[in-house]
């Protein structure tokens, strides 16, 4: 019984409410056509062949090979089964939510002319991936370097650029299509076979391009590989006397060929290669269209019943639930204070905190950004008498004469006197870093690494566009670009241009931290008094300043969010200010930071740092004393040597509200060095340690109630009230209500609706539910006949 349960839930957990998997070649069998296609087994009024259990069996075990190790092999074998007859009922039940004019009248599910075309696109893009993965593999066996790969082998590689701080977007149902007069009916294999020999030419296209670039809407710009060879063999004499990376991609394809031609003589299925190929683009044409109308019950079920059916799980009272069940673990789990400062730095947002009950007086929050030590700098630090790779000094030491305080001193008169830049990240500058109408950009000139000063190491450009619009460069000889040894204009000289040789792969695009804080400045004057014009204006302005400021959208999302709350303008003023000064910080980190801890942009509330001078609270000494000093910025009054959470708050509040041009006071930044370099430290939150995010206790006296009773509808609309208007973290716009919502319909929905299609992409709580009801109702109804059952061993070598 116990392993009949474990089958059970295996295959009920690999169900395919999801998109369904092809990997390799079409299946290979040394069964006979007529042992093929005699009926084994029979769900509802559908018999399935031999063969086509055997393909079922095929991609199970492509999906799910990893787990065989795991489980017997009567286990596997019920699984199998058990996943097969759902992914057998699944495909009725879209098949008679189906509509059709002619068979299916009162169908709720139309299939469009642009499901239609999604097929046609992943048909392409599957034979694309196939060839590829044949390139790939000729390549290897050439012995060939994955980097030596051509560009279009690379072009699924990870990006590894930091993902740039995006708002919270609250997650985008894409509704299915009701209008019968928009459907159209699945192409026949006829059809397939006409639009084969009709496209042939462009299939084949199609296989010889690859992607460029891909905009906003999903639109790609091809290139041929031919051309793209060719333009490589201007400029790269390797690549001209490389001819093989000219014919592999056509053997690829071969090859690609090759394989299905194999498969069909090892399953005694040989015709021609023409209709070798149309035979499998039939297959896969058919099994993306089974994914299709899978997901378009899904969707079906998802709008007309998850979300705004009777009796849908994702209520109100559901959220605050979730809400009040993390807030009590919280509330046992979170009692010491290194715990608070390791879930709150996380980047997890399932690690988010609500309560902290045991800690001693505060805590505060801040965002980072480092300008980086480059190597030169960082070499000369390590030669300074004192130096400690760990970062632990006695900062607070008495005694000036102590090492630690005599490295501290000669590693800032060092850093101070140094040129400090800052890697930008150079697609996504903004216009306020142009300095002076200057564009500058530093260059690493080789040929002066080796100087004897040091100094010239780094060689200065300035971009300046003239009154004719001419761009002139402008080239500064010394490091800091300070002191101009000579000012030469590029066009007009062209040594220069040989001596420093400036291309765009070796140009390095860089600002100081001048600059950063020029910018910073800049931009947060101009949001907050943007902020405030929009706060105060009615609704045609607001849509006007709207279409106008398109990327501070979530800016102005924010706005209307805290504007809807119960606070008082004078909090609400604060509120909003905090939020800019936060958001403003966490882009400029991502454009500006060389710190590998804080440019993560999920939505983490920034380095935790405890008031107790012996509680670092973060990876480097200097940082967690300059940030202490921020505090010390704030007005209040000292008790014990210490600021108290109230007097600390009361400060921040104070400067968050005060005159609209006491803008250093908005944004309380402090800088210092360490030997990593030059950080700018900004200050988020306060919080206290007793107390949470969201207050219960207040929450419970205003309800003059002992305990919260979510049944009770004025208990019910406190919490969610409050969690609708307390942010998860001060760099963020999603609220508490937002967060708890998503980790519902995550649970409910699955992964592979929230848009992930890898083979572990899973269908969520109440889609299997729904789909056990459905396998439930056909054996009860006996409906389920195994008439001659393929057995394990006899599938497994049926694949191979």
């Amino acid at each position: 019984m116990k392993k009949k349960i474990i089958s059970l839930v295996f295959g009920i957990f690999m169900s395919i409410f999801s998109l369904v998997s092809f990997a390799g070649c079409s299946l290979v069998s040394s069964n006979t056509d007529v042992e093929n296609n005699k009926t084994v087994l029979k769900v509802g009024e559908k018999e399935l062949s031999k063969k086509d259990i055997i393909n079922s069996f095929y991609t199970y075990y492509q999906n799910n090979s990893s787990y065989f190790s795991y489980y017997d092999e009567e286990t596997i074998e019920e699984s199998f089964y058990t996943w097969a007859i759902i992914k057998e009922v699944i495909n009725q039940k879209s098949a008679e939510a189906m509509y059709d004019a002619d068979t299916n009248p009162t169908g709720f599910i139309v299939y469009t002319q642009e499901n239609e075309d999604d097929i046609w696109e992943k048909v392409y893009t599957y034979i694309y991936d196939q060839v590829s993965a044949y390139e790939k593999n000729i390549y290897k066996s050439a012995g060939y370097e994955e980097a030596n790969y051509p560009v279009w082998l690379k072009a699924d590689e990870e990006d590894k650029t930091p993902t740039k701080f995006e708002a919270y977007k609250e997650i985008e149902r894409e509704g299915v299509c009701l209008d019968k007069t928009k459907a159209v009916k699945k192409s026949t294999e006829e059809q397939i076979r006409a639009r084969i020999v009709a496209t042939a030419t462009s299939l084949k296209s199609y296989l010889f391009e690859h992607v460029v670039e891909t905009d906003e809407d999903g639109n790609e710009t091809r290139k041929s590989i031919k051309e793209t060879i060719l333009a490589e063999q201007k400029y790269n004499d390797e690549i001209k006397k490389d001819k093989f990376i000219e014919k592999a991609r056509s053997q690829a394809y071969v090859d690609y060929i090759s394989g299905l031609v194999n498969s069909a003589k090892s399953a005694e299925n040989f015709v021609s290669e023409e209709e070798l190929i149309s035979q499998e683009i039939i297959r896969i044409y058919n099994a993306y269209y089974e994914s299709e109308i899978t997901t378009l019950l899904q969707k079906y079920y998802l709008d007309n019943y998850l979300m705004n059916g009777e009796g849908t799980p994702l209520t109100d009272k559901a959220v605050a639930e979730a809400f009040l069940s993390n807030y009590y673990s919280d509330y046992q789990t979170y009692q010491f204070e290194d715990s608070y400062i390791t879930v709150m730095t996380s980047n997890e947002n399932a690690s988010l905190v609500l309560y902290h009950f045991d800690g001693q007086d505060y805590f505060f929050t801040v965002q980072h950004i480092l300008v980086k030590n480059d190597d030169y700098i960082s070499a000369e630090i390590q030669k300074i008498p004192g130096y400690d790779s760990t970062g632990k000094y006695d900062y607070d030491s008495t005694d000036e004469n102590s090492v630690a305080n005599q490295f501290m001193k000669q590693r800032e008169n060092l850093t101070k006197n140094y040129f400090m830049a800052s890697v930008v990240n150079k697609d996504n500058i903004k216009d306020s870093i142009v300095v002076d109408n200057f564009a500058h950009y530093y260059h690493y000139d080789k040929e002066r690494a080796n100087a004897d000063d040091n100094w010239g190491y780094i060689s200065v450009v300035v971009e300046e566009v003239d009154e004719d619009g001419k761009t002139v460069k402008h080239y500064y000889e010394d490091a800091n670009g300070d002191d101009v040894a000579d000012l030469i204009d590029a066009d007009e000289d062209g040594q220069i241009d040989d001596k420093i040789e400036i291309e765009e792969k070796n140009v390095l695009y860089l600002a100081t931290d001048e600059e950063i804080e020029n910018c910073y400045d800049f931009n947060l004057e101009k949001w907050v008094k943007l902020a405030e014009q929009y706060e105060a204006a009615d609704e045609t302005a607001k849509k006007t300043l709207r279409e106008n400021n398109e990327d501070l959208a979530y800016v102005f999302d924010t706005v209307d969010n805290i504007l809807s709350t119960s606070k008082t303008p004078a909090e609400k003023k604060i509120a909003i200010r905090q939020k800019i000064a936060s958001y403003l910080f966490i882009e400029l980190e991502w454009l500006f930071s060389s710190d590998s801890l804080g440019n993560e942009y999920s939505n983490k509330r920034g380095y935790v740092m405890s008031n107790y001078p012996d509680e670092r609270g973060s990876w480097v000494s200097e940082f967690a004393y300059g940030a202490r000093d921020l505090i010390k910025q704030l007005k209040g009054k000292k008790n014990d040597g210490t600021y108290t959470y109230e007097t600390v708050q009361e400060g921040l509040n104070a400067l968050l509200g005060g005159n609209i041009a006491d803008f250093d006071a908005i944004k309380l930044t402090n800088k210092i060095i360490s030997t990593y370099g030059y950080h700018i430290i900004k200050v988020e939150d306060v919080f206290e340690g007793g107390s949470s995010l969201v207050d219960l206790d207040t929450i419970k006296t205003s309800l003059s109630a002992t305990v919260i009773d979510l049944d009770n509808e004025a208990h019910l609309n406190a919490v969610v009230k409050a969690i609708n208007e307390t942010y998860v973290c001060s760099g963020s716009n999603q609220t508490l209500y937002n967060y708890y919502f998503d980790q519902l319909y995550t649970k409910l929905v699955g992964s592979s609706w929230l848009g992930d299609t890898s083979d572990k992409a899973t269908s969520g709580t109440y889609f299997l539910k729904l789909e056990y009801e459905w396998l439930y109702e056909l054996y009860q109804a006996d409906k389920v006949e195994h008439i001659d059952k393929v057995g394990y061993k006899e599938l497994l070598e049926s694949i191979k």
